[in-house]
């Protein structure tokens, strides 16, 4: 999986690379500016952003924030077990205790700090580009351990090319939405 992910690092653009060192720390900045717009913690709304995170876009992740940090959990968009666990969060819950899944929580930290040197976020889109397959995202659950062996792909990956795991992830990422995973044949 390691080879797989330098060969699609291969074949990502200047400008998905130039984007994927800056992916962590612009959504980070994005959670700063809305904790301070919402009166909440950094910890808080990165949590509530990691637990309304699977199976949505972006876009619907960051609407879905938004609501529900003012009090406008009903209709967002994602699953009613998400919005209970944001809303534990928002409560004062521990976001790692509640997120508790290895891509929420890897999420949650990612955009807590910033990216870091260890955390992967392994989502649908990158498990499809490791397992060179492209299956629905809604079925890409994965288990703990295959979460961790395409996590340590990509930072064995990262290692050879001298990045962050979390950058070098965010660059693929970019590169197989912008191609739209195997449709265009580019990755």
């Amino acid at each position: 999986m390691a080879q797989r992910a330098l060969s699609a690092f291969d074949s990502c653009t200047i400008e998905e690379r130039e984007r994927g060192l800056d992916v962590w720390r612009w959504m980070s900045n994005w959670c700063r500016e809305v904790s301070q717009e919402w009166s909440v913690t950094m910890r808080v709304c990165c949590g509530v952003m990691a637990a309304t995170s699977p199976n949505n876009s972006w876009r619907t992740n960051m609407n879905a924030t938004i609501s529900i940090l003012g009090g406008q959990d009903d209709g967002v968009a994602t699953y009613t077990r998400d919005v209970i666990k944001a809303l534990w969060i928002l409560a004062g819950a521990d976001p790692e205790t509640v997120l508790a899944g290895p891509k929420t929580c890897s999420f949650y930290r990612l955009l807590y700090d910033s990216g870091n040197s260890w955390d992967v976020c392994v989502d649908g889109h990158i498990a499809n580009l490791l397992k060179n397959e492209l299956r629905p995202l809604t079925q890409s659950t994965l288990s703990r351990r295959e979460f961790e062996q395409m996590a340590e792909a990509i930072r064995e990956a990262a290692r050879c090319v001298g990045w962050r795991p979390c950058d070098l992830q965010g660059a693929l990422w970019l590169a197989w939405r912008s191609s739209d995973g195997f449709r265009q044949g580019r990755l």
